[in-house]
């Protein structure tokens, strides 16, 4: 549904486990999970997006990217995603992975024992993460920054059991 998707769409996911990793790039989209939608690392996932190529690959539960330049600044942002309503486990990377993105909302999601962040925004502009739950994650719970002027909101959330719980930078 993602692929097919076109700015302005909502796509409802109904409840159950499913063993998928989500790639997000078309602006203005809203991805609602119902009660029991829960997202788990598939044996045959591709990495998102690969910040170190020496470096054993980690695959994202949802992953919003925009597009990069070589030398790492976000030349088209994807804008407008909305988040809410899932349960985001046992990635090898993140819960949710956020890359140069503007006006993001991450909503009442839960994001537990990822190998890296519960939620990471990095690269990006006026994200809004509020009532989320992130516990039992390898670095934070929650992590926003990468530049200046970030203009986070970040209100609401809960974070226990992560190395860090909620890590703001240049926010």
């Amino acid at each position: 549904a993602i692929d097919a998707a076109s700015p302005g769409d909502t796509i409802l996911v109904k409840p159950g486990t499913y063993a998928e990793a989500l790639v997000i790039t078309t602006d203005n989209l809203t991805l609602k999970g119902s009660r029991g939608t829960v997202l788990t690392m598939p044996d045959d996932a591709e990495p998102c997006f690969v910040f170190d190529p020496e470096a054993p690959p980690t695959v994202e539960g949802i992953c919003v990217l925009g597009e990069l330049s070589p030398e790492f600044a976000v030349t088209d942002p994807v804008e407008d995603t909305h988040i809410s309503g899932f349960v985001i486990r046992g990635f090898t990377g993140n819960g949710i992975f956020a890359l140069g993105t503007e006006d993001l909302r991450a909503t009442r999601n839960r994001a537990e024992d990822n190998a890296e962040y519960g939620i990471f925004v990095l690269l990006s502009i006026r994200p809004v993460l509020t009532d989320n739950k992130t516990s039992g994650n390898e670095v934070a719970g929650l992590y926003v920054g990468g530049q200046e002027g970030v203009d986070a909101t970040v209100v609401g959330n809960t974070s226990w059991d992560n190395s860090l719980g909620i890590f703001l930078r240049d926010v």
